[in-house]
């Protein structure tokens, strides 16, 4: 036999003498209608008979057991102004059909069912444009500064701030706020990120540009090397066909340090077999 934890709760005194743990965050099973429960054990019942008594236990998608909710929900209104359609009992249905959903949700979270049963949309939110900080003038100065020569036109009619920067050609127009201070403070702070990233960008592809040419342009390359003990017979260099005349000995061995020796034993060697060819 299982021993169980006897866990020390709150308890409630009946005035009887008699006390139980307290009922607080359980649920109150005892407000849920009878009546209602007993129409929603006709539905149960008539599921039964028709499809096995836990057939849908198996797993149903929550889309087809919301539209079935919804159809049943609109029956019922539809019935109190056509007859022909209250020929079950449509709340009892659609109750059947919802409580099947928090069945399905609680299932797939306790790894019981598959996740693909919760088929229904995601839609992803629009991420928000941040409202601008307005800067105060020490900054509004300093980005000035920064910038260099600006061309600004103002529209108090039309609370538009437009600000050109002639040496990128890059423009900002802010036009949300009536306060033209504050439009023209944002629209000089947009203006500035626009050409910290250009420059960003600018000096990334520079630097790539650099990387390439070296590699293409590298004066030594290594093939089969072993750097475990500076083997000069198991060390090979492969000259870049012109490369490696072009390029002064000095940067031929630094590179040779740099790139092949990696500090091993053997890299001052390296440098004076280069030397000699």
């Amino acid at each position: 036999m299982k021993d169980y934890e006897t866990k020390l709760k709150e308890k409630q005194d009946y005035g009887t003498g008699a006390t139980r743990d307290a009922a607080k965050g359980k649920g109150r099973f005892d407000l849920i209608p009878d009546l209602a429960l007993a129409r929603l054990a006709g539905v149960y019942e008539r599921g039964a008979l028709n499809h096995g008594a836990r057939n849908w236990e198996q797993g149903l998608p929550i889309s087809r057991l919301i539209d079935s909710a919804t159809r049943h929900l609109v029956q019922y209104k539809m019935s109190k102004y056509m007859p022909e359609l209250d020929d079950e009992d449509h709340l009892a249905h659609s109750a059947w059909n919802i409580l099947a959903i928090i069945h399905m949700e609680e299932m797939i979270k306790r790894g019981s069912l598959q996740k693909e049963l919760d088929d229904l949309p995601r839609y992803e939110r629009l991420q928000q444009k941040k409202e601008c900080v307005e800067l105060n003038s020490q900054d509004i100065i300093k980005i000035e500064n920064e910038l260099g020569p600006l061309s600004v036109d103002i529209h108090t009619d039309q609370r538009t701030v437009k600000i050109h920067h002639p040496a990128s050609g890059h423009s900002v127009t802010k036009f949300r706020s009536p306060d033209q201070r504050h439009n023209y403070s944002c629209a000089l702070k947009e203006l500035k990120d626009i050409l910290d990233h250009t420059e960003e960008t600018r000096r990334e592809e520079k630097k790539k540009k650099i990387e390439e040419y070296f590699e293409e342009n590298a004066p030594v390359k290594p093939t089969d090397f072993d750097f475990g003990f500076g083997d000069e017979e198991e060390e090979k260099f492969v000259p870049h066909e012109k490369a490696a005349r072009s390029v002064s000995l000095d940067r031929v061995a630094k590179r040779g340090s740099k790139h092949v020796c990696k500090g091993g034993r053997g890299c001052g060697r390296h440098a004076e077999k280069l030397s000699k060819k």
